[in-house]
């Protein structure tokens, strides 16, 4: 049986011809026991699309819905991803090779904020790695050689239908790249992730729609039964009044199930939970600024009142 020796034992080498072949080796192992949701495709030489860092890794595999259509000519979107693999070229060493899988499933779990964690692939002729990425770190397996198939079947699994821990309900995505974000019993439609996150905190930052009365929302994973420090800190100082230049605070809290049961992710001794904050306020990067008087501007209101009394004195003072 196919699955039960070296897949690319066929194979002089792990080419071209290797992707292809590994498409269909995932539906093999997919069809098994459950109904295929994904599909997993050659990216060639197009890197995926439509990230916020700008990045053009190209992962030698990726993964997307089967109900996307999508051209065969077109370039697969980051936010469309289900999973990345990487393959071991000759002339590379593995574990340069497994930190570029590595980096291919961080970048695609930072694209996919309606995820907790997502899952990647690392495959040589050998052997494989499975990759898991979420917001306290980047952890993977050992070297699985092709003759034990289990760990790979349940990371196929978990790609194609993947469990609730791995799954934010509460934010779903939209098509062309953008997402609804629940609060109950508020719902934005077509936020667009401004933010892109690091390992850790992992905060995400949304623009939602034109209009809307809360114009940010934002995210983090913060340690679990700790305070959620920046709501309680606008929260005070708004208690007796707005205060001017101080970013207004609407609802704020941790991200729970339909059960009650929080958004949770990371081992036991480094757990963090998500916590989403409605901001009623919002500013333009000063790089944005187009004029020096208006940069004069912007410095100018950071500062303490007692520093200087008006903007002339504040210019004056640049210029001695």
């Amino acid at each position: 049986m196919i699955l039960s020796i070296p897949l690319f034992a066929h194979s002089p080498s792990v080419c071209n011809t290797s992707c292809d072949d590994w498409t269909n080796v995932c539906s093999c192992v997919l069809l098994c026991s459950v109904t295929q949701l994904v599909e997993f495709f050659v990216t060639g030489s197009k890197a995926p699309k439509g990230h916020g860092t700008g990045t053009l890794c190209r992962p030698d595999l990726a993964a997307r819905l089967s109900s996307i259509a999508v051209p065969s000519t077109a370039t697969a979107a980051w936010v469309d991803l289900e999973a990345v693999v990487a393959f071991h070229p000759l002339g590379l060493s593995i574990e340069g090779n497994t930190k570029q899988a590595v980096a291919y499933t961080a970048y695609l779990l930072a694209a996919r904020p309606d995820r907790v964690a997502m899952l990647g692939l690392y495959i040589s002729k050998q052997d494989y790695t499975v990759i898991l990425a979420d917001p306290t770190g980047i952890y993977y397996s050992r070297r699985v050689p092709w003759k034990e198939i289990s760990l790979l079947r349940s990371a196929l699994h978990c790609i194609n239908d993947p469990p609730l821990c791995m799954t934010d309900p509460t934010i779903k995505r939209e098509a062309m790249g953008t997402f609804t974000i629940t609060m109950a019993p508020k719902v934005y439609h077509g936020c667009q992730q401004q933010w892109y996150p690091t390992v850790g905190r992992w905060t995400v930052v949304f623009a939602t729609s034109p209009g809307e009365t809360v114009p940010v929302i934002k995210e983090q994973y913060l340690r679990c039964n700790g305070d959620i420090t920046e709501g309680n800190i606008l929260k005070h100082v708004h208690s007796l009044g707005e205060i001017p230049g101080v970013v207004r605070l609407g609802e704020y809290g941790p991200v729970k199930r339909k059960d009650g049961s929080p958004v949770e992710c990371g081992p036991m001794n480094n757990r963090r939970q998500k916590v989403r904050l409605e901001l009623k306020d919002k500013g333009e990067p000063f790089m944005m600024v187009e004029t020096p008087y208006d940069a004069l501007v912007a410095i100018w209101d950071l500062l303490e009142g007692d520093a200087f009394t008006s903007i002339s004195d504040f210019a004056a003072d640049m210029q001695s």
